[in-house]
């Protein structure tokens, strides 16, 4: 159990960011509910495990997974059983799509007031390009970041993570919470309109106020700090590489006393605005200092002077870091075939609560049956899904999980 334990939530989206959304809000104890279309083509995403595919046992984590075909009456019919005592429905599609489909805000609110409709995209409900197609690699660029990343006179560089994603899903977790706290005091339901690339902007907002204060607009500087020195990844003499950060002067004489560089103090190096000066001539006095021993020496006398320092690690790396391991963020995920894959539990830990490590994951459609009998009496319930289910057709899309290909916004995706 968790603080969200009161909370349920409808998940209609298809793609990684609603469906983080909804596993954030699941992995706080809520009750999510993922609908799936039965009738539409899954697509492979990335590697599978046993025919499943990782994506899909990781972001539907501890979900209840339901067929929905909101085209069909009856099950459109259960859908509005479920929004009267629903809290909040997230979907990653424009509003019209749901106003096309018979399932608008003003139709939802019709039958619960209190209704919370979520809508992540990844240009928002309005503007001229509202309902264009974009993905990651998109939105990082038109956001300004990819023009900040990369090495010094080289070329733009996509992050390697889902960071629009990943920020949008933020962001609408915080907004769908917002708005549920907001109607325990109004009673009134609201939509909530998360755009990705307004998410991703908010990572960058140090570049917008510079160029409005002053002009300036930021180059590429590779793993180098406009108005910092030293800071970046520099070798030890066995190879190793560690990242830096040596923010301010107190720090910066402590850096030099413990790696025994006086030469790093020479003349008006000892303040910051004149190493970003000499930028060049400070980095090669770094890299010549951190020559001289080995990385566990480095690091050693780095801690030992409360420098920020950090090892670049791999992916093999990160699921062997103590530090990672002891604060429990490597989680193991359990489909019902026995299936388990490693994935990132979640960061937020709140005393009182479980800092939960395993997970288990349905099959998309199998907790069908058992869920809408909350709704309908259970022989309609079976009646319902008696064609999906007897078919087998629910193991072959279980077998092809990953995101659904075309419910409403995937034509805004690809």
């Amino acid at each position: 159990m968790g603080p969200l334990k009161d909370i349920t939530v409808l998940d209609l989206t298809t793609g990684f960011a609603g469906e983080y959304t909804a596993m954030m809000m699941s992995d706080l104890g809520a009750e999510v509910i993922r609908l799936e279309n039965p009738a539409e083509k899954a697509y492979e995403a990335g590697p599978s495990v046993n025919g499943h595919f990782v994506s899909d046992l990781t972001l539907n984590r501890g979900k209840k997974r339901v067929f929905m075909d909101l085209k069909q009456p009856e099950m459109k019919k259960l859908f509005f059983s479920m929004i009267k005592t629903a809290d909040a429905v997230i979907a990653d599609c424009l509003l019209k799509d749901l106003e096309e489909a018979g399932c608008g805000f003003e139709v939802l609110k019709e039958i619960n007031s209190r209704i919370i409709l979520t809508l992540l995209t990844p240009f928002g409900q309005t503007g001229p390009l509202s309902g264009r197609a974009a993905d990651e690699t998109t939105l990082q660029a038109m956001s300004g970041v990819m023009s900040m990343v990369g090495d010094f006179g080289g070329e733009p560089v996509r992050i390697g993570t889902e960071t629009a994603e990943s920020a949008g899903a933020c962001y609408a977790f915080i907004g769908t919470m917002a708005a549920i706290y907001s109607t325990m005091s109004t009673g009134e339901g609201s939509i909530v309109d998360i755009a990705e690339l307004d998410a991703m902007l908010t990572t960058g907002e140090a570049p917008v106020i510079r160029y409005d204060m002053a002009g300036m607009i930021p180059v590429l500087n590779g793993n180098r700090h406009v108005s910092t020195v030293p800071l970046g990844d520099f070798a030890c003499r066995d190879g190793g590489q560690l990242a830096i950060s040596v923010t301010t002067d107190d720090q910066y004489a402590r850096f030099a006393d413990v790696l025994e560089a006086p030469e790093l103090l020479d003349g008006d190096l000892r303040f910051g605005a004149e190493r970003v000066r000499q930028r060049e001539r400070t980095e090669d006095m770094v890299n010549k200092a951190f020559a001289k021993y080995d990385s566990k020496e480095v690091m050693s006398r780095l801690e030992s002077a409360n420098i920020p320092f950090g090892v670049i690690n791999d992916a093999a790396a990160i699921a062997a870091d103590e530090q990672i391991l002891a604060h429990n963020m490597i989680a193991t995920v359990k489909c019902s075939d026995g299936t388990t894959v490693k994935a990132v539990a979640s960061p937020m830990k709140i005393s009182g609560m479980e800092d939960k490590t395993e997970f288990s994951v349905s099959g998309i459609g199998s907790d069908s049956i058992a869920v809408a009998s909350n709704y309908i009496p259970r022989e309609e319930a079976e009646a319902l899904y008696a064609g999906i289910l007897s078919s087998g057709k629910e193991t072959e899309v279980c077998k092809m999980s990953g995101a659904m290909q075309k419910r409403c916004h995937m034509k805004y995706r690809k």
